[in-house]
């Protein structure tokens, strides 16, 4: 190279429209909305006897009952939850924060058991299907 033949690398770069970003999910991250996990229910009692937030035992309870049942809604009274540790007000909360996250869709209902019904959710957050039936 002389002095007059410098590499300009302005005259190297490609076209804003020839330059995409690039975002790589692994494959194993995409995976993970598919997975599932074999949680044994006296694991999920014994968590939810000892530890304030109930949401996770609530949610496990109302999968259960989703696959027993074989889908549709579901009929919440608060008596076998009572048994397992969770009270009346704590199942109200745990069900208001599970609709807040778009996971259940609550029917309240005065004075009777509501009626939940589990949303079949496509995708959240890229990581491919949560649910689908």
């Amino acid at each position: 190279m002389t002095g007059g033949d410098r590499l300009n690398l302005d005259d190297c770069r490609l076209p804003d429209e020839a330059v995409r970003e690039r975002t790589v999910v692994p494959q194993r991250i995409k995976k993970r909305g598919r997975q599932f996990v074999k949680v044994p229910l006296a694991l999920v009692d014994l968590l939810a006897r000892h530890s304030r937030d109930k949401t996770f035992a609530v949610l496990c309870h109302l999968l259960h009952l989703d696959w027993k049942r074989g889908g549709g809604p579901i009929k919440l009274p608060s008596g076998f939850l009572e048994m397992t540790g969770v009270g009346r007000s704590a199942k109200s909360r745990a069900l208001d924060k599970l609709e807040s996250l778009g996971i259940v869709t609550v029917e309240r209902r005065d004075r009777k058991s509501p009626i939940v019904k589990i949303n079949e959710i496509a995708e959240r957050e890229g990581h491919g299907p949560i649910r689908t039936k």
